[in-house]
């Protein structure tokens, strides 16, 4: 009969004593042991990575956003008309040129900001750019578009928000 605490060898099965350790077996596992400074470093981390992702979409943003105010800019005469000829709606060219502006003006804010946020300097200016970039948006998309760029984009400045523990720690 085999006694209780006998070991025996993985390779060849012979008895092993019963004071030997058996390699791969503990028999208590060793207590869990937290570092705060190696916790501290993880989240800094894992913040670090956030910040750098937010900037990416930031810069999808920053590239539509002057894309289309440009766009927006240089074809308004010629999508005034067109609107008029064509669905009979009539648009002044300083509210077609308002909306361009504001794209303009939103991807120039988003771009300031995702600069920041991606050197992480100078917290409350990256904020407060993004949030001005999402408001500005609206006005600049329009009706439900504009509600749900600005939404995202106070959603993005939030994002931002929790980035703060890591600006100017680099």
């Amino acid at each position: 009969m085999i006694e209780p605490g006998a070991g025996f060898c993985y390779s060849c099965g012979a008895e092993l004593p019963a004071d030997t350790p058996v390699p791969g077996f503990r028999p208590e596992p060793e207590p869990a042991t937290y570092d705060p400074a190696a916790a501290q470093a993880a989240m800094a981390t894992t913040l670090r990575i956030a910040a750098f992702s937010i900037s990416k979409i930031i810069m999808i943003w920053v590239l539509l956003s002057l894309i289309m105010g440009t766009v927006s800019i240089a074809i308004s005469p010629y999508m005034i008309d067109l609107l008029e000829e064509t669905y009979g709606i009539t648009y002044s060219g300083n509210q077609v040129l308002t909306e361009g502006m504001c794209l303009i003006m939103s991807g120039v804010a988003a771009l300031l900001s995702s600069i920041l946020l991606r050197k992480l300097r100078a917290f409350w200016v990256c904020f407060i750019s993004c949030i001005f970039a999402a408001l500005a948006s609206y006005p600049g998309m329009g009706g439900f578009v504009g509600v749900i760029t600005a939404a995202i984009g106070i959603y993005v400045s939030m994002m931002i928000l929790r980035c703060r523990p890591v600006f100017g720690t680099n």
